[in-house]
């Protein structure tokens, strides 16, 4: 089995390959030991949209770096039968370089006004991870991968995610996004707090990218690992009753509880919540 076999039929079928130095880098701390010769593949993976409940879609699923990281030792075993001694490391979100400008480069979509990856195959309700492997071009070419750069499309300008952005945010001040404000620690401003009301998110938003016409009607078929163990917040009982093991399990857990839990409060209440 190639890589691009492995990864297609375990991890997505929306996935393409460009070399490592065609990559802006972010944080080379996290590439450690990898070759400037590397190759990294580009992975999107969609997720389903929520139906109810207080969390944005991405946040109500388990904790999609774990879904990513689970695929390392067994992709970095199938190359080391082949090449020896191979280096493999997957990423989600904390990488080493630009994922969003990465996966436009693969050809595998764009970045929208919202400033969101769109995938051209699934819209923007997509995670995106990478494997970043020390195999050079005519290796990956037998792996299944072609490594030509890509012209990305572009965004349609058309203007449907700003008329909706309940903070108006979109081209100006990124830090009054909705899903800016429910991630932000301590207290929030009167400002903050009307504009996560008006969201109606207790972590993360959905508008901007609901609204995209590019977002398109794509069904795919979502891997198990994102239809079981759902959760949906209705009040702030709901994470109440999570224990410490099952809040770990989900993207919001990189926050302590107290931050979600003002969140819920605020949408409860109103402007009059309580500071603590």
């Amino acid at each position: 089995m190639t890589l691009s076999e492995y990864v297609r039929a375990n991890i997505t079928d929306d996935a393409s390959a460009l070399p490592l130095s065609a990559c802006r880098i972010i944080n080379e701390r996290l590439l450690g030991k990898a070759p400037h010769a590397s190759s990294v593949v580009m992975m999107a993976v969609p997720y389903p949209r929520k139906t109810s409940g207080l969390l944005a879609s991405f946040a109500r699923l388990p904790d999609y770096h774990g879904y990513f990281s689970r695929f390392e030792d067994e992709a970095h075993a199938l190359l080391s039968e082949r090449y020896g001694d191979v280096t493999l490391k997957i990423f989600a979100d904390h990488s080493p370089i630009d994922e969003r400008r990465a996966a436009c480069a693969a050809g595998l979509g764009l970045i929208g006004d919202n400033g969101l990856f769109i995938s051209k195959k699934y819209g923007s309700f997509v995670f995106l991870g990478e494997a970043i492997v020390s195999l050079n071009e005519e290796e990956m070419r037998h792996e299944g991968f072609d490594l030509t750069l890509r012209e990305a499309e572009g965004c349609l300008h058309c203007g449907a995610c700003r008329d909706a952005c309940p903070a108006g945010c979109i081209g100006g001040d990124k830090s009054l996004c909705v899903s800016a404000i429910t991630q932000k620690k301590g207290l929030l401003t009167d400002t903050e707090r009307d504009i996560l009301i008006k969201g109606g998110s207790a972590w993360g938003c959905d508008v901007c990218q609901s609204v995209c016409p590019m977002t398109g009607d794509a069904s795919p078929e979502f891997n198990e690992y994102f239809l079981t163990g759902a959760f949906d917040v209705n009040d702030i009982s709901d994470v109440e009753r999570l224990t410490d093991e099952e809040y770990a399990r989900y993207p919001f857990s990189w926050r302590r509880r107290d931050v979600i839990e003002r969140n819920l409060t605020i949408l409860e209440h109103g402007k009059e919540a309580p500071d603590d």
